[in-house]
């Protein structure tokens, strides 16, 4: 039994002890989970002290972007009405800018079409105006070449013969010095020759001499020395020879190059002239190329310049000439009217016209065929008697003549036609008694000129006026009127003053006289 006993107390104390144990190790475990639930305690808090900030975080940006899609809403429908006025604006514009292009291609056309037609008028009287400049200025050119090469040659005349005398002179005084040299070395070897030769031949007398003398004291010794002098002396005269030979050769050789040399400087003096010549001449090239690029440069400036000033001028004359247009409209009917009135009283001219008219007429035509015919026969013979004259003075059997002109031109001073305008005056009539035989045929015309307005019953100055009044009118008269109002705008006041007693005198001869036509006035195709 006691056994048993132990047993249980010793079983006893081992489950008190591990009770103690287990007791201690779960008060170890709670402790060590409170400290872990402390621990997951402050986690957590953190945790969700962090997700509160988050959430707020999101929060706001949540709104924030709310707020900002709101606005990119309103932004974008802002911008969408702006975009569609603006679309519609442009529109509108892009239509007004259409129609005003177009309105301006229209008047851009119109103005081109006017600026052309203007433009190509002044162009061609522009081209015309430079065609006869450079023809006037080719013709002065010409001249003055002719004349410049004249003078020129007059000029260097007298230099270019003394010139050619004193080459001359140089080429004389060369040969002369040429030949008194080679004669002077002709002698000099002459010369030299003869006192070679007396040398020679008294160095023989002398050694002769000596070997005689010799020859009686050594006769061997004699023998070998005058060998060996016979053999220098041999020596010395094909020496002398070949000299004389070698100063034959220099004296040909001087010669040709003496020849050579006259050439050369001919050769050289003609190429020196044509030199000079030439460089003058390009130098004069050179100043004339710059002086024409200068003026064309000039002329090219002021062209452009009076182009612009022309262009504008059209501009302001189309814009004037709009405004002018109604009143020249106005002009014309006017006109017309005056027109109407004036075919009336041509007409009634031309019922009226007499035999005595178409004498006059057919005079007149013959008296202006009979003008050009000895206009023409004029300056024919009077270009003859030019062309003689000059061919006369280009050799030299008489002075030229002054420079004469054939044809038109305003600012020439001795023309063919001043001459011929020069029939035309009355200074040299007397104021009475003169005959019809003694005036010019320029004069008859302008005789019958004032016998057909004195037939027609008309004074000098009111048919002057009137014809000036018709002749301004713009209009289509009749042939026969119209040669009336040429023939009294003609007649000139001052020349009416002159023959107005002329007239009368004559004006009966020929009404006396009518019938009875001279030769040389017979019946002429009328006008």
């Amino acid at each position: 039994m006691p056994k048993p006993k132990k047993k249980g107390l010793s079983t006893r104390k081992t489950k008190h002890d591990g009770k103690q144990e287990s007791k201690a190790e779960k008060k170890s475990e709670v402790e060590m989970a409170k400290a872990n639930a402390a621990l997951l305690q402050l986690r957590l808090d953190a945790a969700e002290d962090t997700l509160f900030k988050y959430r707020e975080a999101t929060g706001k940006l949540a709104r924030h972007n709310e707020e900002l899609r709101s606005k990119q809403d309103e932004d974008e429908r802002k911008s969408n009405e702006v975009f569609a006025f603006l679309e519609k604006s442009v529109i509108d514009k892009e239509d007004k800018i259409a129609a005003l292009e177009q309105r301006l291609r229209n008047a851009n056309e119109k103005a081109l079409k006017e600026k052309e037609l203007l433009v190509g008028e002044y162009n061609s009287k522009i081209s015309e105006l430079e065609e006869r400049y450079k023809k006037k200025c080719n013709e002065f050119l010409i001249v003055e070449e002719e004349l410049r090469s004249l003078k020129e040659f007059q000029r260097n005349k007298a230099h270019m013969e003394k010139e050619l005398a004193r080459m001359k002179q140089q080429l004389l005084s060369a040969d002369r010095g040429h030949k008194d040299n080679l004669a002077r070395m002709e002698r000099k070897f002459l010369k030299e020759k003869v006192r070679i030769e007396k040398e020679a031949e008294q160095r023989i007398a002398e050694m002769e001499e000596r070997a005689h003398n010799e020859a009686i004291l050594q006769q061997n010794e004699a023998s070998r020395s005058v060998f060996k002098e016979n053999v220098r002396l041999n020596e010395s005269l094909s020496y002398h020879i070949k000299e004389v030979d070698e100063l034959r050769k220099m004296n040909a050789a001087q010669a040709k190059l003496i020849a050579s040399l006259k050439f050369q400087k001919e050769t050289s003096g003609v190429m020196v002239k044509k030199m000079t010549a030439e460089k003058n001449e390009n130098s004069k090239l050179k100043a004339e190329l710059a002086t024409l690029e200068k003026t064309l440069t000039e002329m090219t400036s002021d062209f452009i310049k009076e182009k612009a000033l022309l262009e504008q001028r059209i501009l302001d004359s189309t814009q004037a000439s709009k405004a002018d247009l109604d009143k020249l409209q106005k002009l014309l009917a006017v006109r017309e009217r005056e027109l109407s009135r004036l075919k009336t009283l041509a007409r009634s001219f031309v019922e009226q016209r007499t035999e005595l008219e178409v004498f006059f007429n057919e005079a007149l035509q013959h008296v202006r065929q009979e003008i050009n015919t000895s206009r023409a026969q004029y300056r024919k013979e009077a270009q003859r008697e030019y062309c003689r004259r000059m061919e006369q003075a280009r050799l030299g059997r008489q002075e030229y003549p002054c420079i004469r002109t054939f044809s038109k031109n305003p600012h020439s001073t001795n023309s063919v036609h001043a001459d011929l305008e020069e029939a035309e005056k009355w200074n040299s009539l007397p104021m009475s008694g003169v005959h019809m035989s003694e005036l010019t045929w320029e004069q008859k015309e302008r005789v019958l000129c004032l016998l057909f307005a004195k037939m027609n019953g008309l004074k000098i100055r009111m048919a002057v006026e009137k014809a000036n009044a018709a002749l301004a009118s713009h209009s289509k008269h009749s042939p026969h009127h119209l040669f009336q109002c040429i023939l009294l705008i003609n007649i000139r006041n001052d020349h009416a003053m002159v023959l107005c007693p002329l007239v009368d005198k004559m004006g009966s001869q020929a009404m006396a006289n009518s019938h009875q036509v001279p030769r040389e006035l017979e019946a002429r195709p009328g006008e």
